[in-house]
């Protein structure tokens, strides 16, 4: 009897910078830059939400009072929204990411905040989100 022929692994797609560095979760964001004429986005993951604000981690270069829209997205609840807001405060860390926190111009409802909720990686070691 043969063997078996070897079946060669799949191609791995190229995924944005960083992307692959970002806490696995349902909620996701893409930050556009208004100054970004291309309008191709930053991948960044969504630490914490509320009415107003936005936390967000993400492996760009940003500036305090930088204008930018952001893409929600909850792929498990089915949730997309896109708002504005204001990068009021730039974190960076060793690993060269960046915490931002921003001030929306455009407040999101209750229901919004909790759709963008169920999806946020859990701050356990090694959990990920409630819904994957």
């Amino acid at each position: 009897m043969s063997e078996p022929d070897e079946v060669p692994a799949p191609a791995e797609t190229p995924e944005p910078h960083g992307a692959s560095k970002l806490p696995k979760a349902s909620s996701t964001a893409v930050v556009i830059r208004e100054s970004d004429r291309m309008r191709t986005g930053i991948d960044a993951a969504v630490f914490e939400v509320e009415t107003g604000t936005l936390t967000l981690l993400t492996y760009g270069q940003f500036v305090v009072d930088e204008q930018i829209k952001i893409r929600l997205k909850n792929v498990v609840q089915r949730f997309e929204k896109e708002t504005r807001g204001l990068v009021r405060k730039v974190t960076a860390n060793e690993a060269g990411a960046t915490t931002l926190s921003v001030e929306l111009l455009s407040r999101l409802s209750a229901l919004e905040v909790s759709l963008v909720k169920m999806g946020i990686a859990s701050s356990e070691e090694g959990s990920t989100s409630k819904w994957v």
